[in-house]
């Protein structure tokens, strides 16, 4: 956990099954979730670490930047 810290944002994580570093961004969000902080994390079947990507994700991101309800996603 984290001592002493209070009003801590919430993160925003989002990694493709396909991508080379989806196993590191799962033990970022076991560990951030053990440590107590608050995460919306989405993982997405068959998308690798490109462009395309990360295209159809900004939308969603920026949505959620804004506070606005995501659909399809999993908050944990």
């Amino acid at each position: 956990k984290l001592r002493g810290q209070t009003d801590l944002p919430q993160l925003y994580q989002c990694c493709g099954t396909e991508d080379p570093f989806i196993e590191i961004n799962r033990t970022f969000r076991d560990a951030s979730l053990t440590g107590g902080l608050s995460l919306f994390y989405e993982e997405d079947e068959g998308f690798g670490h490109t462009w395309d990507y990360w295209d159809t994700k900004i939308q969603g991101f920026l949505a959620w930047l804004a506070g606005l309800k995501l659909t399809k996603s999993r908050v944990l």
